[in-house]
């Protein structure tokens, strides 16, 4: 039932596509699995923490940052990291609305991006510069520890992998974010 609470819609178990990631007071709720679950932020923080967003994680967080993996203790929009929980748990992030960003690849091959406050279509992500995106954008399922091949959407909340052919700037826009100016 999509008009349920989130810890009603949820006691069948955690999926990466959150059909309705919305809270009343605005914030965005995820549903985080275990051990690990690639992550964004789906909102605008003044300042955004591993600790004050994921404050029960389990460790460190991670941002893939090509060729390499490295430890985060600032979150950035735009950006998608891997988390660690020992137990599933809800993260509600409260802040402003995010409609947009633009993810800077400085290399071709995947990047892990993240998500803005509502479900964008990867068809409707789009690059600047040099590179084309791949059409196919992977998720994770937690429960599974295995990729969920052709995401459609990129959830509020949640990280995927993109692949470009070449250097470029990745656009992500909500797709009402035209409405609201």
């Amino acid at each position: 039932d999509p008009n349920a609470q989130m810890s009603q819609q949820w006691t069948a178990g955690w999926t990466n596509f959150d059909p309705q990631p919305y809270t009343a007071d605005g914030g965005t709720a995820s549903a985080v699995g275990t051990p690990w679950t690639m992550v964004s932020l789906p909102r605008t923080l003044s300042s955004a923490t591993a600790d004050g967003v994921f404050p029960t994680r389990d460790g460190a967080m991670f941002r893939f940052d090509p060729p390499a993996y490295s430890i985060v203790t600032n979150l950035d929009p735009g950006y998608g990291y891997w988390v660690r929980y020992t137990a599933p748990t809800t993260v509600t992030v409260n802040g402003g609305h995010l409609s947009g960003f633009q993810y800077t690849a400085t290399v071709a091959g995947f990047h892990l991006i993240g998500s803005v406050s509502e479900p964008v279509p990867v068809s409707s992500i789009t690059t600047s510069g040099a590179g084309t995106l791949s059409p196919t954008a992977f998720g994770w399922d937690p429960t599974t520890q295995s990729y969920i091949v052709g995401a459609p959407s990129l959830l509020p909340g949640q990280g995927y992998w993109v692949s470009v052919s070449d250097a470029c700037t990745i656009h992500v826009s909500s797709p009402t974010m035209g409405a609201r100016r």
